[in-house]
C-alpha cells in the first residue's frame, strides 16, 4: 500500500501539469485505458509463463537429471556475467537503433494520452505555422488520427490544453489524409548534427527513457 501511495505522488522534473491524482484513481484509471490493460495482461502472462517454466526446469534438472544446486546456481551466475559482458554492446545497439526503444516505449507502454502530454510539453500550441525560430506552413502543429477510437482518447487531452491556454489552439485535429517521410537528411537530424538547432530544450530529449 505504501508503495502505491509513493508511486501516485511521484513527480518528475520537468513534470507534466495534470489534475491532482487521488488514491482511488490509481486503482480505477487503468481500467479506462484498453491498451494499457492489454499490455498489463500480456506482461502478466509473459512473466507467469517464464517463472513457471523456470521452476519446472529447475525441478527437472534436480529430480530427473540429477544435477546439483551448485551446477544450477553456477549456470545462473555465468548468465549474469554474460549479461554484464554484453551490456556495452547492447547499449551501442540501442544507440544505433534508438528508434526501437523510443517507438516501443511510445506505442506500447505509454499510451496515447501520455504521448500527447509530452507533445504539448514541447510545442507552443497557440502558435500558427511557427515553433521557436522555425517558420512556415511545414511547422504547423497537428494531431492526426486514423480511427475514431483514437479521437476519443485525444479529445480530453486536447480540450484540457485548450482550457489551460485560454484560447483556441492552433494545433490541427483531424483525420490523417496522407503521410510522407521526411527527407533523409532530416531523419535523426540531431544525431547526424549534434550542434544542430532545435526549439525543444535538450533536457526534454530523453524524458520517456528516464521514466
Amino acid at each position: 500500500m505504501l508503495d502505491v501511495v509513493l508511486q501516485a505522488r511521484a513527480i518528475e522534473y520537468p513534470s507534466v501539469e495534470a489534475p491532482r491524482l487521488r488514491l482511488r484513481d490509481v486503482f480505477t484509471l487503468p481500467f479506462k485505458y484498453k491498451k494499457f490493460m492489454l499490455c498489463m495482461v500480456f506482461m502478466f502472462v509473459w512473466n507467469f509463463s517464464n517463472t513457471l517454466n523456470a521452476g519446472l526446469w529447475n525441478y527437472h534438472l534436480l529430480n530427473h537429471l540429477g544435477y546439483s544446486y551448485t551446477v544450477i546456481n553456477s549456470c545462473s551466475a555465468i548468465y549474469v556475467v554474460v549479461l554484464l559482458l554484453t551490456n556495452r554492446h547492447w547499449e551501442k545497439f540501442l544507440q544505433k537503433h534508438s528508434w526501437i526503444k523510443t517507438f516501443g516505449i511510445a506505442c506500447i507502454f505509454m499510451g496515447l494520452p501520455e504521448l500527447l502530454h509530452y507533445f504539448f510539453m514541447v510545442i507552443d500550441p497557440v502558435s500558427v505555422n511557427q515553433q521557436g525560430n522555425d517558420r512556415g506552413i511545414q511547422y504547423r502543429t497537428g494531431i492526426y488520427f486514423t480511427e475514431m477510437a483514437q479521437l476519443r482518447e485525444i479529445r480530453p487531452v486536447y480540450d484540457a490544453e485548450q482550457d489551460k491556454a485560454g484560447q483556441p489552439l492552433a494545433v490541427e485535429l483531424q483525420p490523417i489524409k496522407n503521410f510522407y517521410s521526411a527527407e533523409e537528411y532530416h531523419q535523426k537530424y540531431l544525431e547526424k548534427n549534434p550542434g544542430g538547432y532545435c526549439h525543444i530544450p535538450d533536457r526534454y530529449y530523453h524524458l520517456a527513457d528516464r521514466k
